[in-house]
């Protein structure tokens, strides 16, 4: 018994191996009347680049040291995948200008199966006729200006309830007040308010540790997100999980969907019973109007549950990272080198990606 997963363990290496072998063939075959790009030395089979990128260096001083040897435009091998490292200003503007459509889609990962809805969650997912559909339909519908325009409230309202609590504060406790964390809770329950209607307070009560919870849930979330899996670039080694990312993946997914579910059935149940008034509404009401109650119905091939929770998500995140830059920008000044302050904060995101 004990020797089956060493036998499944050497079948999975030796085909994979074999595919390796038949897929680089199949590419020189076909691309050999292309110019291609120059793709370094030291590729592994099954593993291509990988090695020499997972060491102690910095993956952006990596890429930085292939870039001088072998120009602004170079190929490396990720598992099975082939990427394309550019490093000049004018072909990344054409990129993502004039060929566009030729670099916006993503590729399917474990971090969109277990975290994402299973595709649902456009932020993580491949550009194919369902993220084009939602695309359009957010812009032209759902964050239109006059949506938009009915939260300029929520932000004065909830500074104006931060601003009387830290002055309550103040004044019942005599040690000093920690500022940081109350601006962490005026972030986020500006967030909260505009997307699900909710507020909460860091206190010791039950609401108290459901923030905390959620909290932690979304920086996981976000850090799990970048996590670079071995099953999205080597397919077929996904119950293997050599770094324990698809287990955190599929408990962080669970317990964010816990959050989402409660949510929106909060506001299922409060416009069955009328309670919403249009000038309170919020992003999650909002979906609502736009889409089916009833989880079962589809919308664009997927459940309009599933499209309401993870469009709301994405709403969070998207607020979340934009909030990020802006402390960033600001604090520039004050930092003796931004330069650190910027690989610190942002590198390491862009090395998990």
């Amino acid at each position: 018994m004990d020797l089956l997963p060493l036998l499944q363990a050497t079948g999975t290496l030796v085909a994979l191996l074999l595919l390796s072998k038949i897929w680089i063939s199949k590419n020189t075959t076909t691309n050999k009347h292309f110019i291609q790009a120059p793709q370094p030395k030291g590729a592994w089979p099954i593993l291509g680049h990988l090695h020499l990128l997972g060491n102690q260096i910095p993956l952006f001083r990596t890429l930085a040291a292939m870039a001088d040897q072998h120009g602004p435009i170079f190929t490396i091998r990720l598992g099975f995948r082939q990427a394309v490292v550019v490093s000049s200003k004018q072909t990344v503007t054409e990129c993502f200008t004039v060929n566009d459509r030729a670099f916006m889609s993503r590729p399917q990962t474990a971090a969109l199966k277990y975290m994402g809805y299973n595709g649902a969650f456009s932020s993580l997912g491949p550009s194919d006729d369902y993220w084009r559909q939602l695309r359009k339909f957010t812009t032209h519908d759902l964050l239109s200006n006059r949506n938009l325009e009915s939260f300029k409230h929520v932000r004065a309202l909830e500074m104006d309830l931060s601003i009387k609590e830290l002055y309550s504060l103040s004044i019942k406790n005599e040690c000093k007040v920690k500022v940081s964390e109350w601006f962490r809770q005026v972030t986020m329950n500006m967030m909260l308010r505009a997307i699900v209607g909710k507020r909460y307070s860091f206190g010791d009560s039950e609401r108290g540790k459901e923030a905390r919870q959620f909290a932690r849930t979304m920086e996981e979330f976000m850090y799990l997100g970048g996590v670079s899996e071995c099953s999205d670039v080597i397919p077929g080694i996904e119950w293997l999980d050599l770094q324990g990312n698809v287990k955190a993946m599929k408990k962080n997914g669970k317990e964010m969907d816990y959050f989402m579910s409660m949510w929106l059935e909060e506001h299922v149940q409060s416009r069955r019973e009328g309670k919403v008034k249009k000038d309170e509404r919020d992003f999650m009401d909002l979906l609502l109007s736009c889409f089916p109650e009833d989880g079962d119905g589809l919308v664009f091939g997927r459940k309009s549950e599933d499209i309401i929770k993870a469009t709301a998500l994405r709403q969070h995140l998207e607020f979340k990272f934009l909030k990020e830059l802006v402390c960033l920008n600001r604090n520039m000044a004050l930092t003796p080198k931004p330069g650190n302050r910027l690989e610190s904060r942002l590198l390491p995101q862009v090395s998990r990606a």
